[in-house]
């Protein structure tokens, strides 16, 4: 500051040579304005910070220009004594505006996007409220003595309320940050604390030793690391779409549960985005993402932020569900617009639904877990859905038993149970399925019908199947079971394993490793799956099929499959849900129905295995209407391998009647 300049016998020696003291100013106004041109020319975050960063950054270049100013008009040009005491005066008030805008800029850094509490504001204008009386104090005490000619005890006072006003801004800001660390990160209390402190260094050094100018020097070295670590577009924003990333998207949510504050969290993703992936590549899919971005931007009212979650998944924090409505209304038509990729067009739908932070829920953790939940549960639907309480639960149950299928993965923990399958002509169980089971320390039992489409839709089916290949041959070979009369063993494929580019050499593989011929091994897909990707999968177990392994077509009857369905596809053996086979006992209708199948799936040159067996009456109806095979609880249940062998080894010549 001014008041600093070198003094000789109480009175200001105007010399060239003084321009020394400027120094540091200058070294100020060079740091500010390096700082200022990148900021300018970067890719910047617009946010609440980002403008109250570059506001700390132009005040501080003007605290040092007009610093710098004076020194050199007073003590090295000696300008007139009324422009030195304007140019004093301009000089405290620039100086001061800085501690006043870097508490602010410190609570919305600490408070982020939330809203900032009405006490920082007050606290904002208490401080201003005092530079402004301390530069009008200086003012007047300035123009009715003049700089020099100021009485000591006058001027201390002055001074003393504008450092004064200058060091409670920076204390405040300094224990404001250390009260509300917890809502930091480590770089982010770092800053403040070496802005606040370094700073009130400057102003002790300054105000005792009288002969330094380090105030607008320590301003400008303390901006230059904030720009350097907290002013980083890229920690903030994904590369990809311009949007504002996961991590940003956490730190800032998380701020606002910290705080018990109510929001509206809109979340949405892009449904196909493997198929258009594999369609046009790395490329084309980035293509996707930025114009999905943009065109959700474009939706945006002043600050709204977008960000990417991953993948296609993006999210908008709303204050109040007023807000959310307003862009609901706005989104609707969004994809009405197909994107055009590699000069394709191509159209676009999404799966998107808003949530009630807290109400709903308060972990953002669940905010993506709920989206796979409702894209893998529900249709496509061009309305917003609204999350609630049971959709949470569900999402959450879905999650863990995600996790317990890696889990089982990882240990190798999954058990197979067998179903005994009676030959009609043999009078004896040539036969058995294989079924997975899952039981869970935490969980429990987990039934198939949960876990299997879950493994299917994060593609851990592939590994779950390998399990039950590799367990099924294992047990084939280490208990003989052809020697207790076990011709072949049924093991479901889903479609996805079906797809599986390794599928052939991964199971051809296995028997070899356990010496089992293909005929042990009855690969079956459900009907159901198998009206999926016709094409593809047509040629899949064409492949299958020519390599010695034999199909079953499971389940049928759920989808009443065409005839031509059943002669394009090489299935040896049909199995007849068990719902089609009650539906034949209870039911009159059903009879010429199966009567009419009967023939003309042996005629197919197919075996027919009837499932759900569960009466002695089914079994005589059954047999008589011409099926190879029965399956059911009349028999046995799906066991442990210990207790099939037993079963196998105690029902050996078991008869039909």
């Amino acid at each position: 500051m001014l008041n600093n300049v070198l003094l000789i016998g109480g009175d200001y020696q105007v010399k060239l040579q003084n321009f020394i003291y400027a120094s540091f100013d200058l070294c100020a106004i060079i740091l500010s304005v390096v700082v200022l041109i990148n900021y300018i020319v970067s890719k910047k975050i617009h946010g609440r910070t980002t403008h109250l960063f570059l506001t700390l950054a132009i005040c501080t270049i003007v605290s040092s220009v007009l610093d710098c100013t004076a020194v050199i008009a007073l003590s090295v040009t000696g300008c007139p004594v009324w422009l030195g005491n304007l140019l004093v005066a301009i000089n405290y008030l620039g100086y001061n505006v800085t501690g006043v805008v870097f508490v602010v800029y410190a609570v919305a850094v600490i408070y982020d996007n939330a809203r900032i509490p009405r006490w920082c504001y007050a606290v904002a204008n208490v401080l201003f409220v005092m530079t402004v009386a301390g530069v009008i104090f200086a003012t007047v005490c300035l123009f009715n003595y003049g700089y020099r000619a100021v009485p000591t005890n006058l001027k201390y006072a002055y001074e003393g309320i504008i450092y004064g006003s200058q060091f409670i801004a920076l204390a405040f800001s300094l224990s404001l940050g250390i009260l509300q660390r917890k809502k930091l990160s480590k770089t982010r209390q770092l800053n403040i604390y070496f802005f606040a402190i370094l700073n009130i260094i400057a102003i002790l050094i300054q105000f005792l030793v009288r002969r330094i100018q380090l105030s607008n020097f320590a301003l400008a070295i303390a901006v230059m690391l904030i720009y350097v670590t907290l002013q980083r577009p890229e920690d903030e924003l994904d590369a990809t779409s311009g949007a504002f990333n996961a991590r940003s998207f956490n730190r800032r949510g998380n701020m606002r549960i910290s705080a018990n504050q109510h929001f509206f969290l809109f979340a949405m993703e892009v449904n196909n985005m493997t198929v258009i992936n594999s369609s046009f590549g790395l490329n084309g899919g980035n293509q996707v993402i930025k114009e999905v971005a943009d065109r959700l931007r474009a939706l945006l009212k002043k600050g709204q932020y977008l960000y990417r979650l991953s993948g296609v998944r993006f999210a908008v924090m709303f204050n109040t569900f007023e807000e959310y409505q307003s862009f609901a209304a706005r989104y609707a038509g969004v994809f009405d617009k197909p994107v055009s990729v590699a000069n394709t067009e191509v159209h676009l739908t999404a799966i998107a639904c808003v949530i009630d932070f807290p109400e709903v829920t308060n972990k953002l953790s669940e905010v993506e877990d709920l989206i796979r939940y409702y894209r893998n549960s529900i249709n496509v639907s061009e309305d917003i859905i609204i999350a609630d309480a049971n959709a949470i639960e569900k999402a959450r149950r879905r999650e863990l038993v995600d996790f317990a299928i890696q889990k089982a993965i990882n240990n190798k923990s999954f058990e197979v149970y067998y179903q005994p399958i009676f030959c009609v002509t043999d009078n004896t169980f040539s036969g058995c399925e294989a079924l997975i089971r899952l039981k869970d320390d935490e969980l429990g039992f987990i039934s198939p019908d949960e876990f299997i489409p879950i493994a299917e839709q994060n593609g851990k089916i592939i590994e779950v199947g390998r399990f039950v290949i590799e367990h099924v041959c294992s047990f084939i070979k280490g208990r003989e079971l052809a020697k207790l009369g076990i011709r072949f063993v049924d093991i479901n494929l889903s479609v996805i394993q079906c797809m599986h580019p390794e599928i052939i050499s991964d199971i051809e593989q296995t028997l070899k490793k356990y010496d089992v011929p293909r005929s042990m091994v009855n690969l079956e897909i459900t009907e159901t799956a198998s009206a999926q990707s016709y094409a593809m999968l047509q040629t899949k177990l064409n492949e299958l099929h020519s390599n010695g392994f034999t199909i079953s077509l499971d389940d049928f009857g759920t989808g009443f499959a065409s005839v031509e369905y059943l002669i394009n596809f090489p299935f040896d053996v049909v199995k007849l849900d068990k719902s089609l086979v009650w539906a034949y006992m209870s039911t009159k209708k059903y009879e010429p129905i199966l009567q009419h199948y009967m023939p003309m799936l042996h005629s197919l040159g197919t075996k027919i295995v009837a499932e759900g067996v569960e009466t002695k009456q089914m079994v005589d109806a059954l047999v008589a209407l011409g099926c190879d095979y029965l399956q059911g609880y009349y028999y046995s249940k799906h066991i442990p391998e210990e207790q099939f062998i037993q079963f196998v080894t105690n029902n050996g010549d078991v008869k039909t009647a």
